[in-house]
């Protein structure tokens, strides 16, 4: 929490600086058509919409009630809401990078922090209070800082930052692209730093007392190098939002009446000799168009399958207009559906002329680099070979 002048000119920049990532965020959105970057975003409006709120409650306390001790006001840390909101949207991100749906045990352990430090933040902001904002009634005994509820949100904000540092470091440790580990490592780093400062503000809690004062220990500054990274990354490599720490082994497309069109064998260094798919792409296509009809037919639905899961294989499927996707992989994931929806939509606006009129050995020229973009760990030369259908 802002308390002198000096902390107010540090969040005013990090709040211009965070204006500025939303505005690109939005464009990249826009220029890649990216609806996944919608996570980033609302991560990045939230953390300057806390800014905000930090900087109203300073100037409501120091200018206009003018308190002698800032530091006691009873609605100190209401700016606090507004960010656990921002590390849920991360958190719920990093779940969706890593599981089709959220670890029922993770997101309940993160719901009961939440809720325990939201409980008592509100118990003892209105505790005692009579509604008249008087200078007397708005002070404290003791800063707000110390109270039970700043202790509840530091366990939160660390258990939090441990499950989304856990989500990059998987990523870093699957990928065998150089470029993908790279990027995973620096937001991994990113994020342990984050992990360390929270790690610190718990410790303070147990304790009772400030281990750093003054400007350095205004923890701002310490999060907004983990922003700062974030941005940075996802502001110059926006198909990262993809990024999944799990193995993708083909890729397929086809007609929504099953008539194979593309496949694409991915290279994975981790697939023992021998346990390579050996079900042609068209026979997949074919028989996933006929499991549609049938389930059409029978339960009266619309639409097509979207997951067929096995023990170690996940087959996900995603319709977008008159095309169908297929991705083989080790394991299905929220993100990695998005990935798929989003390598249809750019196959079929690149090539929506030769799809519509003949196909040829030829006809799909830079498919590759649409799949190393809408599935940033998998590079171009990973793609060992593609096959085109018969028009």
């Amino acid at each position: 929490m802002a308390e002198t002048i000096g902390q107010v000119y540090l969040k005013l920049v990090q709040m211009a600086i965070v204006t500025f990532i939303v505005i690109i965020l939005i464009y990249r959105k826009k220029q890649h058509k990216i609806r996944a970057l919608n996570w980033l975003i609302a991560v990045f409006i939230l953390a300057d919409l806390q800014g905000l709120v930090e900087l109203l409650i300073y100037v409501y306390k120091v200018n206009v009630i003018k308190l002698e001790n800032p530091s006691l006001f009873r609605f100190n840390e209401f700016h606090s809401i507004v960010y656990a909101l921002a590390l849920l949207v991360l958190f719920f991100m990093t779940e969706y990078m890593r599981t089709l749906k959220p670890n029922h045990w993770r997101v309940g352990l993160i719901g009961v922090l939440w809720g325990g430090y939201f409980a008592l933040l509100l118990k003892d902001a209105f505790g005692g209070f009579n509604w008249e904002f008087t200078k007397e009634n708005l002070v404290m005994e003791t800063p707000p800082k110390t109270h039970s509820f700043d202790l509840w949100f530091n366990i939160f904000q660390l258990v939090l930052i441990i499950f989304v540092a856990e989500t990059f470091w998987k990523a870093y440790a699957t990928s065998h692209s150089k470029e993908n580990k790279r990027v995973s490592l620096w937001l991994f780093i990113s994020v342990l730093v984050f992990g360390v400062v929270a790690l610190e503000e718990a410790l303070e809690g147990f304790l009772g007392r400030r281990l750093f004062g003054g400007t350095f220990g205004y923890k701002a500054i310490y999060y907004s190098l983990t922003f700062l990274v974030l941005a940075y990354v996802y502001v110059r490599y926006p198909y990262y939002v993809f990024n999944v720490p799990t193995y993708v082994y083909r890729i397929i497309l086809s007609t929504k009446n099953g008539v194979f069109i593309y496949g694409a064998e991915i290279d994975n260094p981790f697939v023992k000799e021998g346990d390579e798919d050996s079900v042609s792409d068209e026979l997949l296509a074919g028989a996933l168009s006929a499991m549609t009809q049938f389930m059409e037919e029978a339960a009266h639905g619309q639409g097509t399958i979207r997951l067929v899961e096995l023990e170690d294989r996940a087959l996900l499927v995603r319709k977008e207009g008159d095309l169908i996707g297929m991705v083989i992989a080790e394991k299905a994931t929220r993100m990695l559906h998005s990935a798929l929806g989003q390598f249809v939509r750019e196959f079929n606006e690149a090539f929506a002329e030769t799809i519509g009129t003949y196909w040829e050995s030829e006809a799909f020229t830079g498919s590759e680099h649409i799949i190393a973009r809408c599935f940033p760990f998998v590079e171009a030369k990973d793609i060992i070979r593609t096959r085109v259908g018969k028009a």
